[in-house]
């Protein structure tokens, strides 16, 4: 488990400092996050096989590139502002995820118990006049999963409009997972 603090928000670095001076082909292939981007491109595919309408090839290939190249240009711009940060995690981490994360220009800070990573990140944030920011803590008290103001309630309220309202599955697509279990939630309490 891992939490992040944000410590400086000046972003005018240059490929200059990155280590060696010039950035390498595989430092941008390392941005594009190449499972993520291969989840995305599968489940835009699946959507386009599925459609009930027959989708043109040139158009559907058209679609997959531009996904593809916004979904690119999204990772990567997340990669670069994500770049100035200081990680809190065990001493048990990966070796691999501490270099990436160091590679990348973050600092990684480490705790011995997965208990003391907020308390840590918290307390970190405050000594260097950085933003803590938690995605987990509480998160189910930021926004009422049950009314109408949630991604599921929008996605079924829109769906009512198509001929087929009702889907026999659902594909959840690239994300934090947050997505997913909201849906799964929803269709519980809903359905």
């Amino acid at each position: 488990m891992m939490s992040d603090v944000s410590v400086s928000l000046n972003k005018t670095a240059g490929a200059s400092d990155i280590a060696g001076g010039m950035a390498s082909p595989g430092d941008f292939l390392a941005l594009l996050k190449p499972r993520v981007m291969s989840l995305v491109i599968f489940t835009a595919l699946v959507g386009l096989v599925r459609a009930p309408d027959h989708v043109h090839p040139v158009i559907a290939f058209t679609a997959l590139l531009c996904i593809a190249v916004g979904a690119g240009a999204a990772g990567a711009l997340n990669m670069w502002w994500d770049a100035d940060i200081d990680a809190v995690m065990t001493r048990t981490t990966s070796a691999e995820k501490i270099e990436d994360i160091e590679r990348q220009g973050g600092r990684c800070h480490f705790v011995d118990d997965s208990g003391q990573v907020y308390a840590e990140a918290a307390a970190l944030a405050q000594r260097i006049g950085g933003v803590y920011v938690d995605q987990f803590t509480n998160a189910e008290r930021v926004t009422d999963w049950r009314g109408n103001n949630n991604i599921a309630e929008s996605i079924f309220q829109q769906m009512q409009g198509e001929p087929h309202s009702v889907p026999h599955w659902i594909v959840v697509g690239a994300g934090t997972g947050g997505t997913s279990a909201t849906i799964g939630r929803y269709l519980r309490y809903r359905h």
